[in-house]
């Protein structure tokens, strides 16, 4: 009760809304469980864990590859995508991992709009976007892990946001009983108070990416920017 409190005020959202779970990966299995989608859709590349957990489902799976020459930044043509592959669920990565970059917020709203008009779920997994400088977020069902933004890897919390009571209730229904610990809780609650951490490490990965960035440009690698906390580069073959 005290973490969700937390996350709710953190957050600005009904207590009710929020699902937690033992790091992000196990709500991403519990909602591919809980929805069991036939048609879904991801972005390429993109986190690998959305189409394993759909493969449990025997889903079939629709990529909207990403162009290399556009740096991998999403556009307009997802909408298009959409349209014609009409999934039930869309999963997107804001920002993109492995890319590392942000969606456009005009773009995020056209994709809602959108989403909702077609009757598909929108999942946005918004783990890195506390990272980041000035990304928007969504709140149709949204992802988060304290494991990005507050270096929980191991303690493994994360929590899921979402208004459809129902689906928040399939879920819990898959997961397994006592799936968070009591460390994980006091964690969280003590992480969620740290708020100049979360400044510091903004201004810190800020200066460390442009720093990064530089220096495997110049050993001649092509480095895609970057908004998140981790840089996607290329070396040339051979």
């Amino acid at each position: 009760r005290a973490l969700c409190a937390a996350i709710a005020a953190a957050e600005g959202v009904p207590e009710e809304y929020i699902l937690c779970g033992s790091g992000a990966a196990e709500l991403i299995y519990a909602f591919a469980d809980a929805v069991r989608p036939q048609r879904a859709a991801e972005l390429a590349p993109t986190f690998a864990e959305y189409s394993l957990a759909l493969a449990r489902t025997g889903c079939a799976v629709a990529r909207y590859t990403l162009s290399e020459k556009n740096d991998f930044a999403p556009d307009g043509g997802i909408l298009d995508f959409l349209r014609e592959t009409r999934p039930e669920v869309f999963f997107l990565c804001n920002p993109n991992n492995p890319t590392g970059r942000l969606a456009d917020g005009a773009l995020l709203k056209e994709i809602l709009a959108l989403c909702e008009k077609l009757g598909t779920y929108l999942f946005a997994d918004e783990c890195f976007l506390d990272l980041t400088d000035g990304g928007e977020s969504l709140k149709p069902f949204i992802l988060k892990a304290f494991t990005k933004s507050y270096g929980m890897a191991g303690v493994r919390l994360g929590y899921g946001l979402c208004a459809d009571a129902a689906l928040l209730h399939e879920m819990s229904e898959t997961v397994p009983p006592w799936n968070v610990s009591t460390l994980a809780q006091a964690a969280g609650v003590a992480a969620l108070g740290e708020t100049e951490f979360l400044k510091k490490t903004r201004a810190l990965v800020r200066a460390e990416r442009a720093w990064l960035a530089e220096q495997l440009a110049a050993l001649g690698f092509r480095v895609i920017p970057s908004d998140a906390n981790y840089l996607l580069f290329r070396a040339a073959p051979g």
